[in-house]
């Protein structure tokens, strides 16, 4: 698949995981490189510290959401949307990801998620504990990934339940 075409199929994805979210009563907007401008995009693929590491806000989550719970209490994560070519038993996923994912959930002290194609969920955390390295290959953006059974996902519902204390408050 191209990556015209891939990107086609992320960019689709994204559109239904915010308007599932919004379903929900979630409020969800986009976020991270989509904000910026293709040339900084392009500049950013481009730049290496001084070491060789690529900046690891080329893989910032996609979509910022959030509601308030039944108490009040307000909760917020970051959601990095990712669509799978083949329909494995295994996820695929960059580790650049992974890495930056970990990261803001460290830093900024806000849980981040990664949500599959098939609606299933995992974090940061769970594919560093629960994957293993890829096979090197030339496909996709040939970066190194990690692969992760399927079975250890969760259910979309069953990590971004009904919130129907943000019913009609979200413009959309």
């Amino acid at each position: 698949m191209s990556f015209a075409n891939r990107k086609a199929s992320s960019d689709q994805f994204e559109k239904a995981v915010i308007d599932r979210l919004r379903c929900n009563g979630w409020y969800a907007e986009r976020f991270g490189q989509c904000l910026l401008p293709e040339m900084m995009r392009d500049i950013m693929k481009c730049y290496h510290d001084d070491y060789g590491n690529p900046t690891l806000l080329r893989w910032l989550p996609d979509i910022y959401a959030g509601h308030f719970t039944a108490q009040g209490r307000a909760f917020c994560c970051l959601i990095d949307v990712k669509t799978c070519a083949s329909k494995t038993e295994n996820y695929a996923v960059e580790l650049s990801a992974v890495e930056a994912v970990g990261k803001l959930c460290d830093v900024f002290h806000m849980p981040s998620y990664f949500v599959f194609d098939d609606w299933g969920i995992l974090t940061a955390r769970e594919i560093e504990q629960r994957g293993r390295p890829g096979s090197p290959h030339n496909s996709g953006s040939g970066t190194p990934y990690c692969l992760v059974a399927r079975t250890f996902s969760h259910p979309f519902d069953q990590m971004f339940p009904r919130s129907y204390l943000n019913e009609g408050k979200h413009d959309g």
